[in-house]
């Protein structure tokens, strides 16, 4: 199944903070390579897997939310099954 571009994304509402969880990091390069990559490759494979219009429009509507609220969870709420986030120190 092919995905087609759209507005957003699950990657990018879920990664929102990605600049500050990079700089965060010991090993910004490391940190991308053996986190952020594998866990956004997980993300689109969950979204492959739950294509629809529905999820479409629920991504949009988050997208405009965290962006109004940087810091909610909410995305962990509309989406419980998303794939679990990974259990490694941004300190890498």
């Amino acid at each position: 199944m092919t995905v087609r571009p759209g507005l957003s994304g699950i990657g990018s509402i879920v990664f929102r903070g990605e600049e500050d969880m990079m700089h965060a990091a010991n090993d910004p390069d490391r940190f991308y390579d053996h986190v952020i990559m594998p866990y956004k490759g997980q993300l689109e494979e969950w979204y492959v897997r739950h294509q629809s219009i529905t999820t479409y429009l629920a991504l949009i509507a988050l997208t405009v939310w965290v962006v109004l609220n940087p810091r909610s969870g909410i995305v962990w709420r509309i989406f419980p099954d998303l794939p679990p986030r990974p259990r490694t120190s941004r300190a890498m």
